[in-house]
C-alpha cells in the first residue's frame, strides 16, 4: 500500500468512525468494527511509509554526525526508506572517498612541510603558533620534540626568534646572526574562512652568502696582491740601485732604508690577506680539547698583559675531537687576542676564561668580561674586511670562521645579558673519516 492510498484510507476510516459515533444506535456493529479496522490499517500503513523512512534518515544523520564514513544503511523493504538508504549510501561512498583523499593530501602536505629545507611556522588568527616543522626547530637550535604551540613570535627567546618578530607582516628581511648564519625571513598570510591567517618562512642563505663573499674577496685580494707585488718588485729594484749609487750618503741611505721597510711592510700586509685565500685543507688528527688548551697556555700567558687573568676550566667527560692542530691553535690565539683587546679597550674587564666540555656535546667556550658587542656589530661579525679596531684589517674573525667551517663546526659570538661576551664552538661528535691519532705535545 502506498503512502497516498494509506492517507486516503485513513480519511475514509476517520469519517466512518465519526458517522458511527454520531449514529451509534442505528449503525450496524459490523460497520463500526470495519471502520476501526480500516483506521488501524491506514495508521499502520502511514507509519510504515513515513515513520520508517524518517527513522532511516535519523540513523543516517547519526552516522554523519559521528563521521562514520565506513558504515552504510541497510534496506528495510519499504520503497521510500530503501530509496533514502540507497541515496544515503551513495553519499557516504563519495564522502568516504573524499575523506581518504583529503587525509592522503594532508599527510603528503605534512610530510612535505616537515621535510622542507625552509623553516615554517603557522599561526592562528590571534598570532599564536599552531605548528612548526623540523627545520624551523633546527634553525632555532631547539630539539625536534620542542613544543612551541601557543607561543607568540615575541616569546621566542633567542636571536633568530627576535629577528622573526621584527619583520613586518607581508614583508621579508635578510638577517645575519652572530654565528655567521644568514637567513631570509618571510612573514606572509593566506585567507582562511574569510580571515588572514599568518605564517612564517625562514630560508637559510648562509652557504650562498659565504660563497658570494668568498668569491668577491678572493678576486679582490688576488687583484690587489698582483698589482702591489708587481709595483713593489720594480720599486725594490729602483731602491736597491739608488742605495748603491748613494752608498756614501748617510741621509739618503736612511731614507732609502725606510722606503724599503715600508715596501716590505706593505707586501707583508697584502700577504696576510692572500694567506686567507691560500688556506690549506685541514690535516685532521684526533686530539683532546682540554690537552690542547693546556698545551697552549704558556704561549697565551705571553700575549696577555699581566692585568688580565687567564683561567682554564675543563669539565669531566670524553673530549676527543677531530681537528688540524695548527689551525686549531690559530683559532684559539685569534679569539683570545680579540678578548684581551676588548678588555684593554673597555678598561673595565680583567678576566678571560677558556672552558672545555666533553661528553655528548664537545664544546669550547672563550669568555671575557670586557667591552661587549652591540647588535649592530653582531650583524657584521665574520664579514671580510670589517673591524671595530682603528687599525684592524678585518681578517682575524674571517680566518677563524673559514677554519671552523672546514672543521664542520658550528660557532657563535655574542654578548649575553649578564655582560659576558662568549665565543662558543661546537665540534662534531661523529667523525666522517679515520684520521691519524696524534698525541698532544
Amino acid at each position: 500500500m502506498t503512502r497516498d492510498t494509506a492517507f486516503v484510507l485513513l480519511i475514509i476510516s476517520v469519517g466512518l468512525l465519526s458517522y458511527c459515533a454520531l449514529w451509534f444506535a442505528t449503525v450496524p456493529v459490523w460497520l463500526t468494527w470495519s471502520s476501526v479496522f480500516m483506521c488501524g490499517l491506514s495508521i499502520g500503513a502511514l507509519w510504515y511509509s513515513v515513520i520508517r523512512p524518517a527513522r532511516v534518515v535519523r540513523n543516517g544523520m547519526d552516522l554523519l554526525r559521528a563521521q562514520e564514513y565506513n558504515n552504510r544503511l541497510v534496506r528495510v523493504g519499504q520503497r521510500d526508506a530503501d530509496r533514502i538508504a540507497e541515496l544515503f549510501n551513495k553519499l557516504m561512498d563519495r564522502l568516504h572517498r573524499e575523506h581518504i583523499r583529503k587525509r592522503e593530501q594532508d599527510k603528503l602536505l605534512s610530510l612535505l612541510i616537515d621535510a622542507s629545507p625552509m623553516g615554517m611556522a603557522m599561526m592562528d588568527f590571534d598570532g599564536h603558533i599552531t605548528m612548526v616543522n623540523r627545520t624551523f626547530l633546527q634553525m632555532m637550535n631547539m630539539s625536534h620534540n620542542t613544543n612551541l604551540a601557543g607561543l607568540t613570535l615575541q616569546e621566542l627567546d633567542n636571536e633568530l626568534g627576535q629577528a622573526i618578530a621584527s619583520v613586518a607582516e607581508g614583508k621579508n628581511m635578510t638577517v645575519r646572526l652572530g654565528d655567521v648564519r644568514v637567513y631570509r625571513i618571510y612573514r606572509l598570510w593566506f585567507m582562511d574562512s574569510g580571515f588572514r591567517r599568518p605564517f612564517i618562512l625562514v630560508e637559510s642563505v648562509t652557504d650562498e652568502v659565504i660563497r658570494a663573499e668568498r668569491g668577491a674577496y678572493e678576486k679582490v685580494i688576488r687583484l690587489i696582491s698582483h698589482e702591489v707585488n708587481n709595483t713593489m718588485g720594480g720599486l725594490g729594484s729602483v731602491l736597491e740601485l739608488l742605495g748603491e749609487i748613494h752608498a756614501n750618503d748617510k741621509d739618503i741611505g736612511e731614507t732609502i732604508t725606510s722606503c724599503r721597510e715600508r715596501c716590505l711592510g706593505l707586501t707583508e700586509f697584502i700577504g696576510s690577506y692572500a694567506d686567507v685565500v691560500r688556506l690549506p685543507e685541514p690535516d685532521f688528527v684526533q686530539c683532546s680539547l682540554s690537552a690542547e688548551t693546556e698545551r697552549l697556555r704558556p704561549f697565551l700567558d705571553t700575549i696577555i698583559p699581566p692585568s688580565v687573568t687567564l683561567e682554564l676550566i675543563h669539565d669531566d667527560g670524553k673530549d676527543i675531537i677531530q681537528a688540524d692542530r695548527v689551525m686549531f691553535e690559530q683559532v684559539i690565539v685569534n679569539v683570545v687576542k680579540n678578548a684581551y683587546e676588548a678588555i684593554t679597550q673597555s678598561k673595565k674587564g680583567n678576566k678571560i676564561t677558556i672552558r672545555t666540555v666533553g661528553g655528548n656535546e664537545r664544546r669550547l667556550e672563550i669568555t671575557d668580561n670586557g667591552q661587549g658587542i652591540t647588535p649592530e656589530v653582531t650583524q657584521r661579525l665574520f664579514t671580510p674586511f670589517f673591524s671595530t679596531k682603528p687599525e684592524g684589517q678585518g681578517l682575524g674573525l674571517t680566518l677563524v670562521a673559514e677554519i671552523l667551517r672546514r672543521h664542520n663546526c658550528t660557532f657563535s659570538l655574542r654578548t649575553h645579558p649578564d655582560g659576558l661576551t662568549v665565543f662558543t664552538i661546537l665540534f662534531p661528535t661523529h667523525f666522517t673519516i679515520k684520521p691519524r691519532i696524534d698525541k698532544p705535545a
